[in-house]
Formats: C-alpha cells, structure tokens, sequence
C-alpha cells in the first residue's frame, strides 16, 4: 500500500500500533504469534481489509476511499479486537 494511502488510515494504524498482541512486520501489515493476522487491499474503486478471525480468514472488511473517518475508524477496531480475541483463544 503506498505512503500516501497509509497517511489516510492514521486513527487506524494508531489503534493497531496500540494493541500490544500485534506485531507489523511491514507497513500496514500485522501478525499475531507469528502468523498473518491483518492486511489491506485497495484498488482504484475500493479498499479492503482482510482479517484472521480464530484459525481462518474471517469475512473482508470493507473501508471507505480516502480519509478514514473517526466513527468508522472505531467501528473497523471494535471489529479487528473482536477478531484479535477469537484468534488468540485458539
């Protein structure tokens, strides 16, 4: 995802960076106990976040284009939380 693009997502990157279980080990990229646990896709249409939910892949998350803003950004983190709960628990 280019530098541009992740300048968009700060109150997000900001709460992954804040959840002590993750680590990024790219840009935008966050594993959990060694394993890919978040990524983003974004095309010309659409931005995508594909999120481990317990041992798979859960559902992708959709984000709109552009800035992100603060309620959806809390509502994609209430999400990722939950997520990150049922991955750790397996």
């Amino acid at each position: 995802m280019a530098r541009a693009r992740l300048d968009e997502l700060g109150d997000i990157l900001g709460g992954l960076r804040g959840m002590s279980e993750l680590v990024e080990v790219t840009p935008a990229v966050f594993y959990v106990k060694r394993k890919p646990f978040l990524h983003f896709h974004e095309s010309a249409t659409s931005r995508g976040v594909d999120v481990r939910d317990g041992k798979e892949w859960g559902e992708r998350i959709e984000l709109s284009l552009g800035v992100v803003s603060k309620t959806e950004s809390a509502r994609f983190l209430r999400e990722v939380r939950k997520r990150l709960q049922n991955t750790l628990a397996t």
